[in-house]
């Protein structure tokens, strides 16, 4: 259900290096407007990700910025970069938004706690 909603790519190398392709997108907003996230999923082990809202972050990942047939990047120190074709590279600020899981609109409800007895 959340990657039918949301663009969620796997980001687990040491530098969360991550890309995003103009079709997938491109489905997305066809589907849902703007109102959808790209997730970048930091590991595979453990809730660690960036829940990045499209309408925020659109202007990154527009045609310009495509290198070859995808937009790429890494996640540093909290900063997102994305890495054009030609041009500079481009930084923004995305640590307001790591494991903001509550942004994820028809995301699956965690499993209730558990419940203790007396």
């Amino acid at each position: 259900m959340l990657k039918q909603r949301h663009y969620v790519t796997t980001a687990t190398t040491s530098t969360h290096w991550y890309d995003f392709y103009p079709s997938i997108l491109n489905t997305r907003r066809s589907q849902y407007g703007d109102n959808f996230c790209l997730v970048l999923n930091c590991s595979r082990i453990c809730d660690e990700a960036y829940i990045l809202p499209f309408t925020k972050f659109a202007q990154y990942f527009s045609p310009e910025y495509l290198k070859g047939n995808r937009w790429f990047g890494h996640v540093r120190r909290e900063y997102l970069t994305v890495e054009p074709d030609q041009g500079p590279i481009h930084e923004v600020d995305v640590g307001p938004f790591y494991n903001a899981f509550e942004l994820l609109q028809d995301a699956p409800q965690p499993i209730p706690a558990r419940i203790e007895f007396l």
